[in-house]
């Protein structure tokens, strides 16, 4: 938990009756002596904002099949990668492993290779042969063709080999489809879904729902009298509602810069870092703005 010592506020005059609350602000912030204004205390603005997940995700799985196991509960902490649940996936693991056994396998590139030796060797001598006018000039033609197909043949054992390693790499990314994981640190928040049930194309194919947490963001409405102080990376404090209480630090991470007409608003939004989970989601909180 961050706290920050004393900043002075923005003084704005106008507060909004939605959104802008005139209570108490924090006693961390409650106000600056301007000097120029014989003594006056310039009021700080406090901003009415809901504390929420940076994300909230419904997770599914990419393809259909029968759950074999989930790894997760409600409540439970999760990292970003962490598996979340399983198909049964036999034969995609037989077929996986096929392919990775066929493109191990060497047996006919050296076959060719071992050919292409021999009508090369082949090849040279009835050359020498057809210097020499014992052969004629048909067989050493034949002897030449010979050399060549043995060196088509290599290539085309080549071939297959990278053929069948690619196979491999269509089969083990077929089989990890299999596998869904977390795509971020948060908490899962409800499960849909339970070992031995059917995910198919005619539901949503949802498993969980994660909420990130770590950060939170806060959307606030401010005033359009706001509009152009606050800027982005600008700190702010923020009070969570009882019984949660305490003054965290926040940064201003976007400015909108469309105004409502109809309420002379525009929205600001806000992250609040809970590295510890300290400050739950979904509870309603007070800004207050620092220069």
């Amino acid at each position: 938990m961050k706290t920050q010592t004393k900043r002075r506020p923005i003084a704005v005059a106008l507060l909004l009756a939605v959104g802008v609350t005139g209570a108490q602000p924090p006693t961390v912030a409650s106000g600056t002596i301007d000097p120029e204004q014989d003594g006056r205390v310039d009021p700080p603005v406090v901003i009415e904002g809901l504390i929420e997940p940076w994300e909230d995700l419904s997770i599914g799985m990419g393809v259909e099949g029968v759950i074999e196991e989930i790894f997760v509960e409600r409540g439970q902490r999760v990292g970003s990668g962490d598996p979340i649940a399983r198909l049964e996936s036999s034969v995609e693991e037989a077929q996986y492993a096929l392919a990775v056994a066929t493109s191990e396998m060497k047996a006919g590139l050296e076959g060719a290779q071992a050919r292409e030796r021999l009508a090369h060797i082949r090849a040279d001598r009835f050359r020498q042969l057809f210097e020499r006018g014992a052969v004629t000039q048909e067989e050493l033609d034949e002897a030449v063709t010979e050399e060549e197909l043995g060196t088509l043949g290599v290539r085309d054992a080549q071939d297959v080999l990278i053929r069948a390693r690619l196979d491999a790499r269509v089969m083990e990314a077929i089989l990890a489809r299999r596998t869904v994981s977390s795509p971020v640190d948060g908490v899962v928040v409800e499960r849909f879904l339970s070992a031995g049930e059917l995910v198919n194309r005619a539901g949503s194919g949802d498993v969980v729902r994660i909420a990130q947490v770590h950060p939170l963001k806060i959307d606030v409405i401010a005033p359009l009298s706001l509009f152009g102080q606050i800027k982005e990376g600008q700190a702010a404090l923020v009070s969570p509602e009882d019984p949660i209480g305490g003054v965290h630090e926040a940064t201003v991470k976007v400015v909108d810069s469309l105004i409502d007409a109809a309420s002379g608003t525009f929205r600001i939004r806000l992250e609040l870092p809970n590295e510890d989970m300290s400050v739950p989601s979904g509870i309603r909180c007070r800004v207050q703005f620092q220069d």
